[in-house]
C-alpha cells in the first residue's frame, strides 16, 4: 500500500516486527499524519458531477460540474492551490463568431477580408468554416434557445453610436497585413467605415472597423 511504503526503513517494517514501544507510536502518528494530509488533498480536489443532456436539435452533450466539499468549485478558491494536472497548449485551434445572420457574416469575411470557405461537418445549425491568415474562423448561427438580453450588437449601447465614436478598447480580432495603404483602399472599395490610429513608440498603424455583427 502507498501509506506503508512511506514509513518503511531498510530491513524493517515499522508496523510489524519487534521494534521498541516508542517506534510503533511514532509510526502510528506518521500514519495518521499521512492519512490526514491525503484527506486534505482529496477534499481540495474537485469531483466532477456528470450529466448527459440533449439540445433542442437532438445534439447529445455532457455537462460536467466540479464540486468541492458539496459546493460548486471555483478556480479562485484558495483550495485550488494544490498542484493541478499539467497541460501544454499546442496552438489556437479556431475562433468562433456567433451571428444573427451567418450567411451575411460569411460573405463579409470572404469578400472583404479574403477568407476561404472550407468543408464543414454536417452540423444541425447554420454556419460556415473559414480559413485565412493562418487562422480558422467558425461562424455559427445564434442559438435561439439561449435567453439573451441583447441580440443586436447596437442594443448594448445607451444611445445610437454617433459617427464620432472611437471604439478600440473592446473585444476584437487583429490581423496583420503587409500593406496598410492597400487595406485602406480595400475598405473604401467595399464601403467599410473605419478609424485609423498609430500606436505610440512603435510606429504601427491600426485600422478599426466593425463586421456586420459588430
Amino acid at each position: 500500500m502507498q501509506h506503508a511504503s512511506l514509513i518503511q526503513t531498510p530491513g524493517r517494517h515499522l508496523l510489524a516486527g519487534t521494534a521498541s514501544l516508542q517506534r510503533p507510536q511514532r509510526c502510528a502518528f506518521s500514519v495518521r499524519s499521512v492519512a490526514k494530509m491525503d484527506r486534505r488533498v482529496s477534499q481540495a480536489t474537485p469531483q466532477p458531477k456528470v450529466e448527459e443532456c440533449q439540445t433542442y436539435l437532438g445534439e447529445k452533450y455532457w455537462r460536467v460540474q466540479p464540486f468541492r466539499n458539496g459546493q460548486q468549485a471555483d478556480y479562485r478558491d484558495p483550495a485550488s492551490r494544490y498542484t493541478p494536472p499539467q497541460i501544454c497548449l499546442k496552438n489556437l485551434n479556431h475562433v468562433a463568431l456567433e451571428a444573427v445572420d451567418p450567411l451575411g457574416l460569411t460573405d463579409f469575411y470572404t469578400r472583404v477580408l479574403g477568407f476561404k470557405s472550407i468543408k464543414r461537418p454536417n452540423l444541425p445549425f447554420e454556419g460556415s468554416w473559414l480559413e485565412g491568415a493562418g487562422l480558422l474562423v467558425h461562424i455559427i448561427a445564434e442559438d435561439p434557445s439561449v435567453p439573451k438580453k441583447i441580440h443586436n450588437w447596437k442594443e448594448q449601447y445607451a444611445e445610437q453610436p454617433p459617427a464620432s465614436w472611437y471604439i478600440r478598447r473592446a473585444n476584437h480580432l487583429a490581423f496583420e497585413v503587409e500593406d496598410s495603404d492597400a487595406m485602406e483602399e480595400r475598405l473604401v472599395h467595399f464601403g467599410i467605415e473605419y478609424t485609423k490610429a498609430v500606436v505610440p513608440d512603435v510606429d504601427v498603424a491600426q485600422l478599426f472597423f466593425f463586421d456586420p455583427e459588430g
